[in-house]
């Protein structure tokens, strides 16, 4: 079994900065909001 592990904060930069569009702005999400990933996904506009 693995265990879990919070990134720093350089780790998270390194990571963000590999990534591209949409993928990154639905972490950079996740990170701003404590969001899981299938709350992010599972949002929707409304107008």
């Amino acid at each position: 079994m693995w265990s879990r592990r919070i990134l720093t904060l350089e780790e998270t930069a390194r990571v963000l900065a590999r990534m591209e569009e949409p993928n990154k702005l639905i972490l950079e999400t996740c990170i701003a909001t404590g969001a899981r990933i299938s709350e992010v996904l599972g949002l929707q506009w409304k107008a």
